[in-house]
């Protein structure tokens, strides 16, 4: 069965509420027990046929993948020069919750050089 736009939104929030699942900061990040009864409990609340363990993480994995895919369209948008007025702005319902998870999430590497703590001691 397809699933709607309140179908993804309700995962969404409840992914949200499980930090132990998204961010790598948490005391929890690491503990299996807890991830695993979290998903599970994800399960239960989406009340779905068909829709075990292995789909909670694979759903999880294409809602990353379609908010990282949103954001770019984002960042392409702002790069192109056009007004900020004009600039993409997602229409799924759950971006919003996503993003505040995201940009929560320890887990957003961010590029930074390592040449200057290499070097550090050469002067």
């Amino acid at each position: 069965m397809k699933w709607t736009e309140d179908d993804t939104y309700k995962f969404v929030g409840l992914y949200r509420d499980y930090e132990c699942l998204w961010n790598m900061s948490s005391a929890n990040y690491k503990n299996k027990h807890m991830r695993q009864r979290a998903i599970e409990v994800i399960m239960q609340a989406m009340e779905r046929e068909e829709f075990g363990v292995a789909e909670v993480k694979q759903k999880i994995k294409n809602i990353r993948s379609t908010y990282n895919q949103e954001v770019q369209k984002i960042q392409k948008s702002r790069a192109s020069g056009i007004s900020p007025d004009d600039v993409y702005k997602p229409t799924v319902k759950w971006f919003d919750v996503m993003d505040q998870i995201m940009k929560g999430s320890k887990g957003r590497s961010q590029t930074r050089s390592n040449l200057v703590s290499k070097f550090s001691n050469f002067k």
